[in-house]
């Protein structure tokens, strides 16, 4: 079976309130995920609500995959933000990357970093980020069997209905569904040959475009003339909020990259490149961010995307070598299945969250050492907001402790796994009643006798 989802229209029952411009700047995202596979739904548009009637049409679709009989529950990521800081275009892209680069690299979800972002991002963060309004976020699973569904939203800021259509498709079965099922972790059975090709340079080139071409912008967001004008210092705290968005958003993208070619890759030399230009992205990221001046700011910017997206490229040349030498065992397996796991010397799959078994396997000279990265690592959000950080933790093995310390009292913090790659956490934070103000949290990983800590800034405003 084929699965598509659609999202046809999206109706406000209160027209938003956006001051004296009657202008809505809005974004609505949605990450669908079932058996079949993933898709990203991302629309933005500025609109006088009043005029249309307080409906948006969207009209935008797209394919999850193939499936076997019968069709998954679909389960939903999405958000409706209303963006008065003017920060259309750099939200887009951020989504819109990180989309992308989930869309190449599906069929584990121990690697499927950009995919759990995009959730977060969408869901966890745009919404609470000062000067937007939250119109409805969260998740729901639908059964794609109902055809066109309404899902109803409701947000701190506001409400919306979006009229939803799940198409599923009977195609003909060549094997897929009535042979015997392959043992392959993390990937259900789908309709279509498994493949581990890796991405072209060009690929890699078109998730990194949005941000190249956008980054600039950050400097461009103003405070819309609504109910409420953003001061200077306010706004200032929010572009650097966008800018570690959009620096760590690129970085997530290359770490996935890293990480499979870790797996996979057959050129330790490569994935040791790859992993010194990301060290270097986190160098650039940092200069940018502590930078005061925009000139500095731009050019620490362009140098952490490009160092970035040369960390994806390296990662990539190991992950083409992998695919060569995979073919020519091949003719060495006398007709063995090829699957995404299938290595020459190897014989089977290591488990799923098993990191450091795959280095040790396929890069004896070279493993990722213990490191920590958050999305994002400075965040300014409204009072009361309930919020969610991504934490990697890149060369961890199963048995990792992370924690967290330094959240005030009133303020609520807990880690928990995210999806099931055991690299990945969930750092679920409650803002409460705490004071406006700068907070610096920070986050541990223990792994038997090594350990790294890194600080998030959270600064909260009224």
């Amino acid at each position: 079976m084929q699965v598509l989802i659609a999202v046809e229209a999206v109706r406000f029952p209160m027209i938003p309130d956006d001051g004296i411009n009657g202008k809505s700047e809005l974004l609505f995202s949605l990450v669908a995920l079932s058996k079949a596979g993933q898709a990203q739904l991302e629309a933005t548009a500025t609109l006088d609500l009043e005029a249309s009637n307080g409906l948006w049409d969207l009209n935008i679709a797209n394919q999850l995959g193939f499936e076997c009989t019968p069709a998954s529950p679909i389960t939903l990521t999405y958000s409706l933000v209303e963006l008065d800081n003017g920060s259309k275009e750099v939200a887009g892209a951020i989504l819109f990357t990180l989309a992308r680069a989930a869309a190449l690299y599906f069929w584990n979800p121990t690697f499927a970093l950009t995919h759990l972002a995009t959730g977060v991002v969408s869901s966890m963060l745009l919404p609470v980020i000062n000067g937007n309004d939250d119109l409805g976020s969260g998740q729901t699973v639908l059964d794609p069997s109902k055809g066109d569904q309404l899902l109803e939203i409701k947000g701190p800021d506001g409400e919306a209905q979006v009229h939803l259509r799940t198409i599923v498709n009977e195609v003909a079965d060549t094997g897929q569904c009535s042979a015997p099922k392959k043992e392959t972790p993390g990937r259900e059975p789908t309709g279509e040959p498994e493949t581990s090709e890796p991405p072209s340079r060009k690929e890699i080139s078109r998730i990194y475009q949005p941000l190249h071409d956008t980054y600039w912008k950050i400097s461009e967001i103003q405070g819309e003339r609504g109910t409420r004008r953003l001061s200077r210092s306010e706004l200032d705290r929010v572009r650097r909020t966008y800018m570690s968005l959009m620096l760590r958003s690129a970085g997530t993208v290359a770490l996935q990259y890293i990480m499979v070619a870790t797996w996979e890759g057959k050129d330790p030399g490569k994935v040791r490149e790859a992993w010194d230009h990301f060290l270097r992205g986190e160098r650039y990221a940092q200069a940018a961010m502590r930078a005061r001046g925009q000139e500095a700011r731009d050019v620490n910017m362009d140098r952490a995307l490009t160092a970035y997206e040369r960390a994806c490229e390296a990662a990539v040349r190991a992950l083409v070598i992998s695919a060569r030498d995979e073919t020519r065992s091949l003719a060495v397996l006398a007709g063995a299945p090829r699957t995404p796991f299938q290595w020459a010397g190897v014989g089977s799959a290591p488990p799923v969250n098993s990191f450091g078994w795959a280095a040790a396997q396929n890069n004896a000279s070279f493993e990722i050492p213990l490191y920590l990265f958050f999305l994002p690592d400075y965040l300014a959000v409204k009072e009361g907001s309930d919020l969610g950080i991504v934490a990697f933790a890149p060369g961890a093995d199963d048995g990792v402790e992370v924690s967290i310390s330094g959240a005030p009292a009133g303020m609520e913090a807990q880690v928990e796994p995210l999806g099931e790659a055991s690299c990945s956490f969930l750092v679920r934070i409650a803002i409460g009643n705490v004071s406006p103000g700068s907070y610096r949290l920070t986050i541990t990983v223990v792994e038997g006798g090594d350990s790294i800590s890194r600080e998030l800034t959270l600064v909260v405003e009224k």
